[in-house]
């Protein structure tokens, strides 16, 4: 079956032995409980996920006591400072969950393979700047795509904000809206050429002070939710928006700049700035 153990009121000098079977199965580590030496967790057969909120809880001599662990899950531990990961400490890792963040909280992961990249799930607002880096995704010649669903697995509709999304050097990312979410600034977005969006929620996005490429585009015609997108902070370049192809829009392009931008079948509001735009 899914089984679950929840481990708290230890340190990293009492002893934990945890072997689970061949479900789906779930274990949670409050706080820094590895050695790494006489420690042991191991996810069993199925497809396992580990539950920590410590960075301290996944480093290079912890990690020695973790195995057969699919996906990594983060929660904060609100401790007022922000907690670094490194997904790749994990051997077979395939996907990661982020949790909420409170205000002086937050999480950065740092070398995200392609694989854990294309299955990234957000389950609650992000307090402060959300940081994904994707291993050598700044490597010249390399395109990176990142797929964030962002969901609180609760059967009723919520909204979920994000005070910012980082991804330095990744190219295509992909939002699916299970929830409703708002985007306060996409700044760390910096080397973007396509942000699509899909999903039934409400979609609300700023951009913010985002230096944009020659061809960048925001596109959410898949979302079936009202959709608003705010560009006007953006610099550098137009930026082609694309609003639901069914829904009610409200779209802004780049303040001085030339964007393209197109509704679709809902009532759509378009805001044009003093560049020249195009609207369709």
């Amino acid at each position: 079956g899914k089984d679950s153990v929840n481990v708290t009121g230890l340190d990293d000098a009492d002893e934990l032995s945890v072997t689970m079977g061949a479900g789906d199965d779930t274990v949670t580590l409050n706080g820094d409980v590895l050695d790494g030496t006489n420690d042991k967790v191991n996810g069993g057969d199925g497809n396992d996920t580990l539950v920590i909120n410590d960075q301290a809880a996944l480093t290079t001599q912890t990690v020695k006591s973790i195995s057969n662990i699919e996906n990594l899950s983060l929660t904060d531990d609100n401790d007022g400072a922000l907690d670094t990961f490194d997904a790749s400490l994990i051997s077979g890792l395939t996907s990661l969950t982020v949790g909420a963040s409170s205000a002086a909280d937050g999480f950065t992961v740092n070398k995200i393979s392609s694989t854990v990249a294309d299955a990234v799930t957000v389950t609650g607002t992000q307090a402060v700047d959300l940081t994904l880096n994707v291993t050598d995704a700044s490597k010249v010649g390399q395109i990176d795509t990142l797929n964030v669903t962002v969901d609180d697995g609760q059967t009723a509709v919520n909204t979920i904000t994000l005070a910012d999304l980082s991804a330095d050097g990744v190219e295509n990312v992909n939002i699916t809206a299970n929830d409703n979410v708002t985007f306060t600034a996409t700044t760390g977005l910096t080397s973007f050429t396509k942000v699509d969006i899909g999903g039934a929620g409400v979609v609300n996005l700023t951009t913010g002070a985002v230096a944009l490429g020659t061809n960048s585009t925001i596109d959410a015609s898949d979302v079936t939710g009202n959709v608003t997108i705010n560009a006007t902070a953006a610099t550098a370049n137009g930026v082609a928006i694309i609003g639901s192809g069914t829904a009610t829009n409200d779209l802004t392009g780049a303040t001085a700049l030339n964007d393209a931008i197109t509704g679709g079948t809902g009532i759509d509001t378009v805001h044009t700035t003093t560049g020249t735009d195009s609207v369709d």
